[in-house]
């Protein structure tokens, strides 16, 4: 931080709550049985309509890598049949949300957050608790 400052700006912290809102968002929409792009779809639709400049890019995790399973990806799948969310599986959350500092000269910041999370039949749970807040180094 800089000399006397004792938080982080406003203008920060609001592109925080932001990616927090993404994660909500995609939180809210996803269940089991879903494609990856249906999840998508509906949580950018959301997010357009909130005003939120937003980025996702999850995919499972597990002893095989990233790519067995659901993903939900800006990058869609190309042609063939898209795996589908189910029950127990593994997704590492990896998105962000890029958002205006106006006490940093109206300078752009993105807020990226990568957190892993399991499929229960109300949806994605969080597997160790998300980050809401800045670690400040004084």
């Amino acid at each position: 931080m800089k000399k006397g400052e004792n938080d982080a700006p406003k203008g920060l912290k609001n592109a925080l709550k932001n990616t927090n809102r993404l994660q909500d968002v995609l939180f809210e929409k996803v269940r089991a049985g879903m494609t990856g792009a249906e999840v998508y779809d509906q949580t950018m639709t959301k997010m357009k309509k909130e005003n939120i400049e937003a980025m996702i890019y999850s995919h499972p995790i597990g002893t095989h890598g990233h790519g067995l399973g659901a993903s939900i990806d800006f990058r869609k799948t190309i042609g063939g049949a898209e795996e589908r969310f189910r029950l127990g599986s593994y997704t590492s959350i990896e998105l962000n949300t890029s958002t205006i500092v106006p006490e940093w000269n109206n300078q752009k910041v993105t807020i990226m957050a990568e957190d892993d999370a399991f499929m229960t039949e109300k949806g994605f749970e969080f597997i160790r608790p998300r980050q809401t807040e800045f670690y400040l180094i004084r």
